[in-house]
Order: structure tokens, then sequence, then C-alpha cells
């Protein structure tokens, strides 16, 4: 008897939309667990489960307006079911409408509720009879939970339509890689398949092919790392060089870490710090994959600095912890996790880190703050209270930015800049001179 991958997919996306757990982590789980499955039958279940998180909220609409049982007062199981099969009826053609609606009363049967499979067929068939005809609300038919729509809106106003759009327009964008220029020749990358630069200055480029990145010539010679292009932004702004003097926190899975070595070109002194022992392992293999010798590794809380640590740094990185309402193209489980009422626990973490960063500046150096959000309570704001904590100024970046960076905005030399097709996912930074 062959696998089911509706089934494979059915169990993962209930770990992820009634457990709470992490969709790329689950993803990754999963697909490695069934390493042995074709590379389309794994490519049917990452589009199927991303597919109908990404696509919930307006799935949920439809299904709401066709069933008299809402998706809320469903069980678990049947509003998996339903959201999942609702997906392939509406974004898969490889998938007959009607064979749809036969898998699904199929599943639901196989998984003991034959007394609903009845339900399932008459609401999935009312779909299939009515969908077209159906009109959804802006943010529904945007993926837009009322939180975060209404956050964008009241910060963002005209821009919250488009930043919305491009979370649904990310998987165009492929992987993206920077390379390490101080590690070889950058047009030995050029060779990889699909490959396309998309920023000349940071060393950024695409990759449209599939599969598994570590087997590509040049990863395991610590040639790139798989970094976002707004992610490397704020390493390229500090200008940081060969001899100075670097403290970098909250520094996991390393790729700002390795980014930091490779403009130092490994020659100076970085301490990168990270709260979690299993996430500084992630530093620690990256480093050592692409072969950078001055990192320090420490497990440690980014909000007790040592005493010894005061004033001592040309540069400090603080990569804060946030909402990750900037990455919700790549991760689209964040607009089910995000929750407006514990946004201020969030701040005060975010406030507390910079309290202990700025003490550790020498006068002149920098403070380098970033995140992957687009709220303002995250970012601008939690920039002004450091700069309440001691004497500094923002640092103008606008002359240094890259090339590529077509959609932000410059607030009081802050930068936000906004998600777009192709180009990277929304990112903050904001850079302190300490005077």
């Amino acid at each position: 008897m062959g696998i089911d991958l509706t089934d494979i997919s059915l169990a993962l996306y209930m770990d992820v939309m009634e457990r709470g757990k992490f969709l790329h982590i689950e993803m990754n789980r999963a697909l490695e667990k069934y390493d042995h499955l074709k590379r389309n039958e794994k490519a049917f279940i990452k589009r199927l489960v991303t597919g109908s998180v990404e696509r919930c909220i307006s799935i949920d609409a439809t299904i709401n307006a066709f069933s008299k049982v809402k998706v809320k007062k469903m069980k678990p199981l049947i509003r998996s079911v339903l959201r999942l099969f609702t997906y392939q009826i509406i974004y898969m053609d490889s998938v007959t409408d009607y064979t749809a609606v036969n898998e699904a009363v199929k599943l639901t049967k196989k998984h003991g509720f034959a007394q609903l499979s009845g339900f399932v067929n008459a609401v999935l068939r009312s779909i299939l009879r009515g969908k077209d005809s159906l009109t959804l609300k802006q943010r529904e038919s945007l993926e837009m939970p009322e939180s975060i729509w209404n956050l964008l809106s009241d910060q963002y106003a005209g821009r919250a339509e488009d930043i919305a759009k491009s979370f649904l327009e990310s998987d165009d964008k492929g992987i993206i890689i920077r390379v390490n220029k101080s590690r070889g020749k950058e047009e030995d990358i050029k060779e990889l398949p699909g490959i396309r630069q998309i920023c000349k200055e940071m060393g950024c480029f695409a990759l449209s092919a599939t599969g598994n990145v570590a087997t590509l010539p040049g990863f395991e010679e610590g040639r790139f790392i798989i970094q976002d292009t707004a992610s490397c932004l704020p390493v390229y702004l500090s200008g940081v060089k060969p001899g100075d003097t670097v403290l970098e926190l909250c520094s996991a899975p390393g790729g700002k870490t390795v980014q930091i070595c490779d403009m130092m070109n490994d020659e100076g002194i970085l301490i990168s710090r990270d709260i979690s022992a299993e996430r500084c392992l992630f530093i620690e293999d990256n480093l050592e994959r692409c072969g950078f010798k001055i990192c320090s590794v420490e497990c440690a809380d980014a909000c007790d600095i040592k005493e010894e640590d005061t004033e001592k740094y040309d540069i400090c990185f603080v990569d804060a912890p946030c909402s990750g309402l900037g990455v919700i193209g790549t991760k689209p489980d964040i607009r089910f996790h995000f929750d407006a009422e514990k946004l201020g626990e969030l701040t005060d973490l975010q406030k507390k880190i910079v309290a202990s960063a700025v003490k550790t500046v020498k006068k002149g150096g920098l403070l380098v703050y970033s995140t992957c959000t687009l709220n303002k309570a995250e970012n601008e704001e939690v920039i002004r209270y450091a700069m309440s904590l001691r004497p500094s100024e923002t640092v103008d970046v606008s002359q240094s930015l890259p090339s590529c960076f077509k959609n932000f905005e410059i607030n009081e030399n802050m930068i936000t800049i906004f998600p777009g097709k192709n180009i990277c996912e929304g990112f903050f930074a904001g850079i302190l001179k300490m005077n």
C-alpha cells in the first residue's frame, strides 16, 4: 500500500495550525523523515501545507460562506481537512476538483470521523459550485489577520496593501545567498545553476535551483552562506573593517556573524553571543564551514553585560528578537503566532537588550540595531530609547545604501526595507554613534 501524501500533509498541517508548532521547523523534519519520497512527492507536500497555511484566512472565509458550522466551531481534524482540500480546489490545478472531494471524504473516514464525511462532502461540493461568485474582504484576500492589518494600516497607511501583496509573492525570490568575498573569487559562484546577481555591493545572489543547497559546489568550502539580502544590510552599512573589536548580541544562527568575519577579513576581535546553547552550535558550524577564526561564540543573555565589556567595542551589533512581521512571506505561520497584546513584553525585552548594548560601545563607536519586523514600536522607538540612555546620534545611511534597494523609507536616518518581489524580506536597521 502506497504512502498517502495527503495524510502526511494533514499531520504536518495540524502540528502547525492546531498545535502551534513552527512551519519551517516541522516542514524540515517531515521532509527529512520522508526523504525516500520522490522529488515531486515532497514538492506536493510542501506546496499543499505551506499554501494552506499561507492562504488560511481566505480559505476560512470561503468555508464559512458555504458551511452552516463555522470554522472555529469545527473539530480540529475536520477543520484541517476542509482547509487542505479547499486549498487544492482553489489553487492546485494538478488535482481535479472531484478527486479532491473524494480524497477528503476518504481521509475523514480514515481518521474515525465517518459520521462527518457527508458534511465534508457537502461543504466542498458547495465550494465547488459557488467559489467563483464569492467576494472576500480586502484583508481576507490579502491573507491578513485583523491585528496585523490594522498595525500595518496605522503605521504605513498607503503601503499596507503593497506590503501584504509582497508576502504572497515571496516564492518568486528563490534562495538568497551571500558570497564570502574573502574566501575566493565571486566569479566562481556565478557558475552555479540557475543563479542571478541581485546585489553587487553586498555579493548577494538568488538561486532558482531547488533541492539541498548544501550539495552545491562551494558550500562546504564556505564560499557562500544562505542569507536574505535585507539581513545583510546592517553589517554592510556598519563599515566594520579588519582590526576592529566587535560584539554581536542575539547572533544565532550566524549569518551576520559570518558576514562580519568576512568584512573584517578574519582580522580583529569578534565576540558573538546568543542565549540559546543549541543555537550557538549553528553559529559555530557556520564559522567552521566558512573557515573564520577570529570569532569567539559565547552562550549568554544579551541583557546581562559583563563589567569588562564596558566601552570596550568599536561596534556592537544587536539583531533583536522581534515579532517577525517583515518575513511573513517566507514564514507564513507568523500570521497566526502574532499576538498584539504581547507586544509590550517584546518591546520591554528589546529595550533591556539595547540598555545593555549601549554600555559596551566606545566613545565614537557604533551601536547597530536591527530587526526583521515592520512594527515601529520595535524599531524606531527602541532606537530613540537607546538615545535617551547615552549621548548619541543616528548615522545617516542614505548615501551608503546599495543600489538594489528600491522600496524603503528613511526616518531620522533609520531605514525600513519593505519586502518586495524578487528583492528581499522586510527589515529595519538603525545605527547610533556614541558621543
